[in-house]
């Protein structure tokens, strides 16, 4: 019977010890797990600040570029006929660049300094959609596109002799552009209250300021009601003076010309239907 007491406690005490390996064994387990998860978040954290400093590394090397090379004055200038006019024919782009070759000849500034006026011209604003779009331009400039090529060659025309277009005499003081249906209504109002609309060309309409305005003609003159211009559009009473382009649809119906399209109301259901 002793032999058999011995066997027993013998047999406890190694299921005793067994246990309290496997609890030692899984301990070791958990604390292998939670330094390899630690190394992988230190190497993650390690890549991370590694293609951040590469980032600012890049974006320092390219603002040093930019000081160091800017884009010449006459690619700057195509490269805006081509963002504000690139859809217009011929006659749209030489008046957009006539527009800013005069600007800057009026107020003695180089055409750099006219176009890169804060809130002059909508491609070079600074949020994300006029940044975006400025750059797709910059690098149609970057692989030298036939449309680029040919703004770039009507700018540096317009930039050795400044005329309008044949035709277009009648725009020879014009010193704005906008499309009334892409401009935001303060812009609209500014433009109704501070110039004199003279010609469409496609979308775009070339505008004279109203102090020129005044002392010359034959340019119509009519002054905007408060309605007319709370409502940010062009005055339905303004005659264009020789519109030899026909605008498109759209803008007949913002100028009045021609009645909106008729829409089926929405069915509304009253607080009372309801009940």
């Amino acid at each position: 019977m002793a032999w058999k007491k011995i066997v027993s406690c013998v047999a406890i005490v190694g299921l005793l010890l067994g246990t309290l390996d496997a609890e030692a064994a899984k301990r070791r387990g958990k604390r292998a797990m939670s330094a390899a998860q630690t190394a992988v978040e230190v190497v993650k954290k390690q890549k991370a600040k590694a293609a951040k400093n590469a980032r600012t590394a890049v974006k320092a090397v390219k603002k040093q570029v930019k000081k160091i090379l800017p884009i010449p004055e006459d690619e700057l200038l195509g490269m805006l006929i081509l963002a504000e006019a690139g859809s217009q024919p011929p006659e749209g782009q030489k008046m957009v660049a006539y527009v800013v070759v005069m600007s800057a000849k009026d107020n003695g500034e180089s055409i750099r300094q006219e176009i890169t006026k804060k809130n002059r011209y909508s491609p070079l604003n600074k949020d994300k959609k006029s940044r975006r779009y400025w750059r797709s331009i910059n690098k149609q400039r970057q692989l030298q596109t036939k449309a680029y090529l040919e703004a770039l060659a009507i700018g540096r025309e317009m930039k050795r002799d400044p005329r309008p277009p044949s035709g277009y005499e009648a725009l020879r003081d014009a010193r704005y552009f906008r499309n009334p249906l892409a401009s935001s209504p303060g812009g609209n109002r500014w433009f109704i209250k501070n110039t004199a609309p003279v010609m469409f060309i496609e979308d775009h309409l070339f505008s004279i300021d109203r102090e020129r305005w005044a002392s010359v003609a034959p340019y119509p003159r009519h002054k905007p009601t408060k309605a007319e211009m709370i409502a940010g559009v062009k005055p339905k009473k303004v005659q264009l003076a020789l519109a030899t382009t026909e605008p498109t649809v759209a803008t007949k119906i913002a100028m009045g010309q021609i009645p909106k399209p008729h829409r089926r109301p929405a069915q509304l259901t009253t607080v009372a239907s309801a009940r």
